[in-house]
């Protein structure tokens, strides 16, 4: 018998059991994962998913914020299943308004995710075993500070393909708001940007304590400013136009240090 599986799936989640279960089951659709509700909402509109799974509770908005933006900003209505820690029946009015058609205990096994996922397909889903890992761990995230977009998206799904969480900062200042409220693992920082520059930037963010390891994508053949940057800490600077591949395996190794 012959199978279509041409579904399109959006994950927006950062429990990596759950993350590893769901791609397991749904190895033979096409599938993207995100694990900010901010990364979630600008891909909705592109990827166009047929279904979306949303963890509760996300690292910057928990999944009924998320649901109601995508409500009003985009043209999709994806099939929505909620991945929840607890029973949600108190929340029940709320999911009905946002027409969340499932909810499912994050904690399920392989087996019973795939049994309440399957009336959602028309195709079978693979039986498969439980990992035998059972840890929740949240995915290594970078933070890109880019002011152009197309050397930002470019990055972003050089990271991605390796397994990396991406934010886009399109200025230090929004970067500078970013920082203290998520637990990033690296910084991907331009020097040029509209208002404060990334060298100022990084030189504040040192003297307020911040460690972060980070690399540069630069303009400047200024020999003084890569001995400013190699004295903030700088791991790798990379000029522009920079292979934007490279630069990702660069991040990819110091999280490996």
């Amino acid at each position: 018998m012959n199978y279509s599986y041409n579904k399109r799936i959006l994950i927006c989640a950062d429990d990596r059991r759950l993350i590893g279960n769901l791609q397991s089951i749904l190895a033979p659709y096409l599938v993207e994962i995100t694990s900010l509700g901010s990364e979630c909402l600008a891909r909705v509109g592109e990827f166009q998913p047929d279904m979306l799974f949303v963890q509760t509770f996300l690292r910057d908005m928990d999944a009924f914020d998320l649901l109601t933006r995508i409500k009003h900003k985009s043209s999709t209505s994806p099939v929505i299943v909620l991945f929840t820690s607890v029973n949600p029946r108190e929340a029940s009015e709320q999911m009905a308004s946002l027409r969340i058609a499932a909810t499912i205990l994050r904690n399920s096994t392989i087996e019973q995710l795939r049994e309440q996922l399957q009336p959602f397909f028309e195709d079978p889903l693979p039986s498969l075993n439980e990992p035998k890992e059972d840890v929740h761990i949240t995915m290594p995230a970078v933070l890109v500070v880019e002011d152009s977009t197309d050397n930002a998206h470019t990055v972003e799904n050089q990271l991605r393909a390796l397994g990396y969480s991406v934010t886009i900062a399109e200025s230090a200042e929004r970067a500078m708001d970013l920082l203290p409220r998520y637990p990033y693992n690296a910084l991907l920082l331009a020097l040029r940007l509209p208002g404060m520059s990334g060298v100022e930037m990084l030189a504040r963010i040192r003297h307020g304590g911040n460690r972060i390891p980070c690399v540069v994508v630069t303009g400047s053949k200024d020999q003084q400013d890569h001995r400013v940057l190699e004295d903030l800490g700088v791991r790798a600077v990379f000029s522009k136009p920079a292979d934007y591949a490279r630069v990702a395996d660069a991040i990819n190794e110091l999280m490996s240090v």
